[in-house]
């Protein structure tokens, strides 16, 4: 069997197997996505290179996702006591609306304001004016899995035996 396509046949373009792809539905969120991204805008256009829109862009996906497997950059710093805080985790993500698809990213805050299956979308610009996306539109994401090192593997089987511990915040 050969996966070499043919004069006649369309380009075959295989999904890495590292690709998640989900579909989801553009929902209300809590109303606090201004907040959170102007509280780290000059961080995040640090790490990202520009200046994300003063709010998210709310996704409820398919399924539940743990973004800690997508993720590639962090809100982070290191404490007097020398512990690492994470305020916010960013994955990268492939946002697909219709026939128009945008690098952007996704942000989770570490205090864990939606469920899983929520992700919060932000880019440069707002997406719901610059794509004409109005609430309850179906779209699409994508997600690369980050390769795992070893410390990660072992951090994801203890996973179960510690659960993720609940900040207090005041």
């Amino acid at each position: 069997m050969s996966i070499m396509p043919d004069e006649h046949s369309e380009k075959l373009v295989l999904p890495d197997k590292n690709t998640v792809r989900l579909h989801g539905i553009v929902a209300r969120g809590v109303i606090r996505g201004h907040d959170l991204i102007e509280r780290f805008a000059d961080r995040l256009e640090g790490l990202l290179g520009f200046r994300p829109y003063p709010g998210t862009l709310n996704v409820k996906i398919e399924k539940p996702i743990n973004i800690e497997d997508f993720e590639t950059k962090r809100v982070e710093h290191i404490l007097l006591d020398g512990t690492l805080w994470i305020d916010a985790r960013l994955a990268p993500v492939k946002f697909i609306f219709k026939d128009r698809s945008i690098d952007a990213w996704a942000i989770e805050d570490e205090r864990g304001l939606h469920e899983a299956d929520v992700l919060e979308i932000i880019y440069k610009e707002r997406l719901m004016d610059m794509l004409g996306i109005k609430m309850g539109d179906e779209v699409m994401i994508e997600l690369t899995k980050r390769p795992r090192t070893l410390k990660s593997r072992l951090k994801g089987a203890f996973r179960p035996l510690w659960p993720k511990a609940t900040r207090v915040v005041r």
